[in-house]
């Protein structure tokens, strides 16, 4: 069942990969905030088609749903904010950092042990962090790319509760996978209304994209539960990373964004300290 969940855990990379390069589309020329609003609506409707094929909910999960809501909600906010100011890739990047998160609080509740080889790994990943990110020549520029980044960094440590309550939910049996990510969205919705007080309002010429993103949103949040079930939160964390990596040879290849080798040898690096981490 291990490589099961490693094999969903590619799956969940590739469709995150395809998610960040739809959401970089319409973010960029719009409120983040109502786009967070405008992705809960769209995907509802198809997670809530898989969680009627397979409903599963007791009385116990509804507080633990309720974590994992706001850990969702909040993450979603900052994410979508956070893209604003930075590129796909660095953004994609960035939010890999999440493993390092997973592996503490893993350590912290005795799933995994330390040693010398997670200092390096970490320090390695931040290395190349700090070869990626881009260099800006205005002060304006330096304080947005800066927001970007604590924008990136808080979804990050919201992202990383979310893979421990889950399994804990599926592993006792409280709820199915499929109600979890479903009944999350409408709660997340409604914090977003009652924070932020805005209407979602989808422009049409991004409805299209808004329904290929819906589809490619479920199946990562559908894919998370299950390969984590079956794999752990450390590995499928890693596996993520690997989209870093892909979206710089998309920026590259396909947007023919500049690139030289400081960038090039930074996801190299951040890749590989992400993979030290876990592997040793």
């Amino acid at each position: 069942m291990y490589l099961v969940g490693v094999g969903l855990a590619f799956l969940l990379t590739l469709t995150k990969v395809i998610d960040t390069l739809l959401n970089k589309k319409i973010v960029i020329s719009g409120d983040p905030i109502k786009h967070s609003m405008n992705r809960i609506i769209i995907v509802m409707p198809i997670l809530l088609v898989f969680a009627l094929g397979n409903w599963h909910l007791e009385r116990e999960a509804w507080w633990w749903i309720l974590f994992y809501s706001l850990f969702e909600c909040f993450n979603i906010l900052f994410h979508q904010s956070s893209l604003k100011y930075l590129k796909a890739y660095t953004a994609d990047v960035i939010s890999k950092s999440k493993v390092i998160m997973v592996l503490i609080i893993s350590i912290g509740l005795g799933v995994s042990s330390f040693n010398w080889y997670v200092v390096i790994g970490t320090f390695i990943f931040f290395f190349g962090l700090i070869l990626i990110l881009d260099r800006f020549k205005s002060l304006e520029e330096k304080k947005s790319n800066f927001l970007g980044i604590v924008l990136q960094t808080l979804s990050v440590m919201c992202r990383s509760a979310k893979p421990f309550i889950i399994k804990m939910i599926l592993m006792d049996q409280l709820a199915s996978n499929e109600v979890v990510v479903f009944l999350s969205m409408p709660i997340s919705l409604v914090i977003i209304w009652f924070v932020f007080r805005r209407k979602p309002s989808i422009n049409k010429g991004n409805f299209k994209l808004y329904i290929y993103q819906g589809f490619f949103v479920a199946a990562s949040m559908l894919l998370m539960g299950y390969a984590v079930l079956y794999s752990s939160e450390i590995t499928v964390s890693v596996i993520e990373a690997f989209s870093g990596g892909l979206l710089f040879i998309h920026s590259v290849v396909f947007l023919k964004e500049k690139s030289n080798i400081k960038r090039t040898v930074g996801v190299i690096l951040s890749i590989l300290g992400l993979i030290l981490i876990v592997v040793f």
